[in-house]
């Protein structure tokens, strides 16, 4: 997840990072799947975006909301104080929400929703980039290191909710078809990497073709 962009932990990344995790887990047990299915399969099948993508948004609101304040009253002058903190280096609320935007290339607008659709619809598209090259990284060579993912993206290449989430109604059912598309089986494709097994010895032995 590409919280690089931000430089000093203005998210209070371990808060997030345990609610993103409860997202996660809640994923799992709507699907059916274990603790150790890919992330990338729950997302991409979902169409659910990380938290802190949502995160962003509402500081963006929020900066908005500030810049409305009036000038007698007290939230002004801590907003003034932050903003003077922020241009002398100091990583401050200010900084942090200026940092984004500009690693963004984000423009500053003074509509609220304008500006916080902006930057969702950014983080969006950088999140989705970044989530189809993960698919396609085929840069590690070990057996049990190889991308986990090189089945599911034979045919998964666009980031979107799948229609079986809707149609196939039976639990179980939709369970078995989504742990096999997310390579969340106990297959010899999948857990023959654990032995350093080369991919193409991986061969079923109940049905060997």
């Amino acid at each position: 997840m590409n919280l690089v962009l931000i430089p000093k932990d203005p998210l209070r990344t371990t808060n997030v990072s345990r609610f993103s995790k409860k997202i996660i887990n809640f994923l799992r047990r709507m699907l059916g799947l274990n603790n150790k299915s890919p992330n990338d399969a729950l997302y991409g099948d979902t169409s659910r975006y990380p938290f802190y993508i949502e995160i962003v948004k509402r500081m963006t609101m929020y900066e908005y909301k500030l810049n409305k304040t009036d000038d007698s009253s007290l939230l002004y002058h801590v907003r003034i104080e932050n903003e003077n903190m922020a241009d002398n280096g100091i990583h401050t609320w200010s900084y942090n929400v200026n940092y984004i935007k500009k690693a963004l290339n984000c423009n500053h607008t003074y509509k609220r929703n304008k500006n916080a659709k902006q930057v969702t619809l950014k983080l969006r598209e950088r999140f989705v980039d970044n989530w189809y090259n993960r698919l396609h990284n085929d840069t590690r060579t070990k057996a049990n290191e190889r991308n986990k993912l090189r089945t599911y993206r034979t045919f998964k290449n666009i980031f979107k909710q799948e229609p079986y989430l809707d149609t196939i109604l039976d639990f179980r059912m939709r369970s078995n078809y989504c742990k096999f598309r997310s390579i969340a089986h106990k297959l010899l494709i999948e857990i023959g990497r654990h032995s350093n097994i080369d991919l193409n010895k991986r061969i079923c032995k109940v049905f060997d073709w």
